[in-house]
């Protein structure tokens, strides 16, 4: 399988969806965030779903698979944000060495002003951080801080691999834990912050997107999570574990020693003047919000 043809498989997908998402975010009048080597990566996943990397003039008439994807890019301009401001937080607040999980093909090492000295982990599939190195290294991207990718599967023994790369687990750390938990359960979900804890020396911070904690899915709701996959052409009838039984974060996360604060992410949106629901997207004769995420950041004592 090609570098190219792997990126349009499962999960790897979504990572071209959320590139996509912040070129459209990039590309906006009052854009949140800036990533210049969005669009293309896009371009060069060649994905099969036609995802936008612009946002539409304001008389464009779009498509429902259109719709959904642009509601999408919404809501991942507003969470790129929030843990872009993170990271720079707490490289202000003297970290040097940050550590992305489920990376993707995100650019933070290379669009954000951070300073040289600082490590960047960067851990996901092998094919998306190969493919991510070699789009970037066509573009002539130059990295600020030093990018050091860890390709391993989450699965895997990924402490042991990032600390073969050079992690160093005695010095405070920050965690971006960005559009990840969703893909989990419960269980894996503990076990991957359980890790994380384990990997943190005092003072080190931590910036999560928490999954909604959802009853079991009914029969109904599974066939309307396969229409929003075939709209939106992303595989999440597949790949979307919807289960219940998840402890809040703050609760878990209090637990293991760490200090969290939480907002909804309609409270994020809101203070990027902002809604989760762009108000050309919101069904008629309804307010623009919709329920969402927590975004949390923590600190442990």
């Amino acid at each position: 399988m090609t570098n190219q043809a792997a990126m349009n498989d499962g999960v790897a997908l979504t990572a071209v969806g959320a590139a996509a998402a912040r070129a459209v975010e990039s590309s906006r009048e009052a854009a949140l965030i800036t990533d210049p080597y969005a669009a293309a990566l896009v371009a060069a996943a060649d994905a099969p779903v036609p995802f936008p990397v612009v946002w539409p003039a304001a008389d464009a008439e779009l498509t429902e698979q259109q719709t959904m994807l642009l509601m999408g890019a919404n809501y991942v301009g507003i969470r790129s944000k929030y843990f872009d401001d993170f990271l720079l937080e707490a490289v202000d607040n003297g970290i040097r060495q940050i550590v992305i999980l489920a990376s993707g093909l995100d650019t933070r090492g290379y669009r954000l002003p951070v300073p040289a000295e600082l490590q960047l982990f960067e851990i996901d599939q092998p094919q998306v951080l190969d493919f991510k190195a070699r789009t970037l290294d066509s573009l002539n991207a130059q990295s600020n801080g030093k990018v050091i990718p860890v390709g391993i599967d989450l699965r895997e023994d990924w402490p042991a691999a990032l600390r073969a790369a050079g992690f160093d687990a005695a010095q405070p750390t920050g965690w971006l834990i960005e559009g990840l938990l969703v893909y989990l359960s419960g269980p894996e979900e503990s076990e991957l912050l359980n890790r994380v804890n384990g990997l943190s020396a005092s003072h080190s911070l931590v910036a999560l997107e928490g999954a909604a904690s959802l009853p079991e899915p009914s029969a109904e709701d599974l066939e309307r999570l396969r229409e929003a996959s075939k709209q939106s052409g992303l595989p999440m009838a597949e790949i979307l574990k919807i289960m219940g039984g998840r402890q809040p974060l703050e609760d878990t996360l209090h637990g293991l020693g760490w200090t969290a604060q939480s907002s909804t992410a309609e409270q994020v949106a809101l203070s990027y003047n902002r809604h989760l629901i762009d108000p050309r997207f919101a069904p008629a004769g309804q307010s623009p919000s919709a329920p969402g995420a927590t975004l949390l950041s923590a600190q442990k004592n």
